[in-house]
């Protein structure tokens, strides 16, 4: 079913963005001709001795307010078209844009300090008149970002115009499908962690509960740029969330691991790959650098444990070797590094995804494996259970004491083939063929009964001592199925009950039951 899955998802993201960008008319600003300028001030001339000519990516309004002088061409078919334009800035700061001369709109308020500034949004556009619109525009923007909690080191994503409508609308074209992957992780997450509470459930499902938990919140906290509008401080808890979750979904990626394949050194394995991890993470710049090695290292990690454990296992003659963990971490590994340029779009969650419908598809394999090893020793402690209790009822027989007619009456329970309800009273129908009524309801009787008595229907209780054989409703003279007694009596099986007939049935020495045909 995962497998399907995935390739359905990649050709609807692939028909989406197509379709999506099809749609979208975008341009950006000359990056490479710009000049920036310093102060509080719209500058009289961008030559003068605070300014410089400058790539649009190194201007950095961050501590500071930056007045920005570029020019954006637009193609002649688009002044020919009707369609409203609007202008686009995606960034950390406070922003003012002034188009061929006019001031066209304003994101919160720049200034040179964090007390003269209002912050503004991350994502912001404003609607371009079309009598402004020439082929070639001179734009100035007022910048500068004073509230934030990080320094990056590309503040500035994107400026330019594009057809009109809500800034968040560029970030959605992969919205429906990033959430239905959402809705897959947090499904995930549920399961196993329900699982988890479990009583005598292994660390696993903790771990993997805890995968699901940490890929949905970084999932969530990549795509509400999307789907909510937020002041720029607001980005830096954006990237600080994403990346903790990142380096916690590689620490319980590695847990897992070592959890399964490093039982006696787990421990170091865990130290190893968070010092490894912290450095990593602090040694390398910008964010989007630091997710990826953030689940990178750990990763690698992962992988160099199961290597070892594979070589100590071949070097031991054992015949489990975890192959499959190893192919799966190699190519989620080679994936990640392959796509680093990519890695913050829908590519990384599918990765992720991927990686944990994996660890998700083995875990479940392992608990109906672990399932159907209960079940077979449940059986076996069942059969156990029934030899000891026909042991004891051959060598010490119990006895039931019964009043009828005034007259008390001891019957051994070895005795007494099967039981059945008659009204107020119970007839309690023995091996040589006699019968003996019992003046109370057959629960009061089960209740007094040994454990090798079952009851099989709402009238009858059974000594499976005297069960020849189970008769199915095919093969059965009643409407149903049926236990067939060593005198040839025919007992009626309740519906509801036949899976624990089944199971009783099939505890005595051993023999397995006629298939029902219900």
């Amino acid at each position: 079913m995962l497998r399907l899955a995935l390739p359905i998802i990649c050709v609807l993201l692939l028909a989406q963005a197509d379709n999506a960008w099809a749609q979208t008319r975008l341009l950006a600003i000359d990056l490479n001709d710009v000049l920036v300028c310093t102060g509080p001030e719209l500058p009289k001339n961008f030559r003068a001795a605070n300014c410089l000519k400058s790539d649009f990516n190194l201007a950095d309004p961050q501590d500071n307010q930056i007045w920005v002088s570029t020019t954006l061409t637009v193609p002649k078919t688009w002044l020919d078209n009707p369609k409203p334009l609007g202008f686009y800035i995606f960034a950390k700061t406070s922003s003012e844009v002034h188009f061929n001369g006019q001031l066209i709109g304003r994101n919160g308020t720049p200034g040179a300090t964090a007390d003269d500034e209002t912050p503004g949004q991350m994502d912001v556009m404003f609607p371009v008149p079309a009598s402004l619109l020439k082929e070639k525009n001179d734009v100035i923007l007022n910048l500068s970002s004073h509230h934030g909690y990080l320094k990056l080191s590309r503040p500035l994503h994107f400026v330019g115009i594009g057809d009109y409508g809500a800034a968040q609308e560029l970030f959605s074209n992969y919205t429906m499908i990033t959430i239905a992957l959402l809705g897959a992780l947090v499904l995930g997450t549920f399961y196993f962690g329900i699982l988890s509470l479990q009583p005598n459930r292994h660390s696993d499902t903790v771990f993997l509960s805890l995968l699901g938990l940490f890929a949905s919140i970084q999932l969530f906290a990549e795509i509400s740029r999307s789907l909510f509008s937020y002041l720029y401080p607001i980005h830096d808890l954006r990237l600080l969330v994403i990346t903790a979750c990142s380096i916690g979904f590689g620490m319980c990626l590695l847990a897992y691991i070592a959890n399964k394949f490093a039982e006696h050194a787990q421990w170091v394995w865990l130290i190893a790959g968070g010092i490894t991890t912290a450095l990593a993470v602090t040694l390398v710049e910008g964010f989007d650098s630091k997710t990826a090695i953030a689940i990178l290292a750990p990763a690698l990690c992962s992988t160099l444990l199961v290597g070892a454990a594979i070589f100590e296992q071949l070097s031991q003659k054992q015949s489990y070797k975890p192959w499959g963990y190893l192919i799966a971490l190699i190519l989620f590994n080679a994936t990640v590094v392959l796509t680093i340029s990519v890695f913050h779009n829908l590519t990384f969650y599918l990765i992720i995804s991927g990686m944990i419908a994996y660890l998700f598809a083995q875990q479940a394999r392992a608990l109906t494996k672990e399932r159907h090893q209960r079940h077979e020793e449940e059986k076996q402690v069942a059969k156990l259970s029934f030899k000891l209790d026909q042991i004891e009822q051959a060598s010490t027989p119990s006895s039931l004491t019964i009043t009828n007619s005034g007259e008390v009456i001891q019957l051994s329970t070895n005795l007494i083939g099967y039981c059945k309800a008659s009204g107020d009273y119970v007839e309690i129908h023995l091996e040589d063929n006699r019968q003996q009524l019992y003046s109370g309801s057959l629960k009061s009787l089960e209740d007094r009964l040994p454990s090798t008595f079952l009851k099989v229907h709402r009238s009858y209780i059974v000594n499976l001592e005297f069960v020849s054989k189970l008769v199915s409703s095919s093969k059965s003279k009643s409407n149903g199925s049926c236990l067939v007694l060593k005198d040839e009596t025919e007992i009626p099986v309740s519906r509801r009950v036949m899976p624990s007939v089944r199971q009783a049935f099939s505890t005595i020495d051993g023999r397995t039951p006629l298939a029902s045909t219900m």
